[in-house]
């Protein structure tokens, strides 16, 4: 997962408010999260528009056919990986659940509720990463079309995972710091500016072939070799 850097300040001051090992663990998710939504946005911003779809396509249909299954992957193993067990062969993991250990008595019911919530709204992505990512079944690879056999995995429900893990995280800051966080990682988007290269490079490319159509293309319109 690309992760998005946060700087969070004096770490000390989120340690007096939460105690020390639920604010390490706190803030650790809290970047994961925003680096999952991130991603999920940049993916959104690239892929979740017909129009977007035929400029990548024009551009390099099947370079970006990779790019879109890399990003979708990555995402959601990593709504995975936050919602995993508390530990891995003896070794503890960074997930929601780990959390209820870590909160205080009065905070627990309610937090009980929305890491439940997000581990619902992330099963889907577990059959993919145990079936599909960290193995193959053999079945789904014998199968011609095997993988339809797994759960459906639409933006909608990746949509739905991320954001129930955005309610987990926010409620702690709600509970404990008194901030309402809101996940816009729209600052570091630059799917926006690609796609205004890529459609600016489509036309100009297009204007080429129509100018060699017509037989006056001369040496000196060709791009520069990269």
């Amino acid at each position: 997962m690309t992760r998005v850097t946060i700087t969070f300040g004096d770490k000390e001051a989120y340690s007096l408010k939460m105690g020390n090992n639920l604010s390490e663990v706190y803030l650790a998710l809290y970047q994961e999260v925003i680096s999952v939504r991130w991603v999920w946005n940049e993916y959104m911003q690239l892929f979740g528009n017909e129009e977007r779809v035929k400029i990548l396509n024009t551009a390099a249909g099947k370079f970006f056919n990779m790019i879109q299954g890399i990003m979708s992957d990555d995402v959601v193993l990593a709504i995975s990986r936050l919602t995993d067990n508390t530990s891995s062969r003896g070794k503890p993991n960074l997930t929601v659940k780990a959390l209820d250990a870590l909160v205080s008595e009065q905070h627990k019911a309610e937090l009980l509720l929305l890491v439940n919530s997000a581990v619902d709204a992330a099963a889907f992505t577990r059959e993919w990463r145990n079936r599909h990512y960290a193995h193959r079944d053999l079945a789904i690879s014998l199968l011609d079309d095997g993988i339809s056999t797994l759960p459906n995995r639409t933006t909608d429900n990746i949509e739905k995972a991320i954001s129930a893990l955005q309610d987990v995280v926010r409620f702690l800051a709600q509970k404990y710091l008194d901030t309402h966080i809101v996940f816009d990682a729209s600052g570091f988007s630059g799917a926006v500016s690609l796609l205004h290269v890529l459609r600016d490079g489509n036309q100009k490319r297009q204007d080429l072939l129509d100018k060699h159509k017509r037989g006056n293309l001369d040496l000196s319109d060709l791009p520069t070799p990269i």
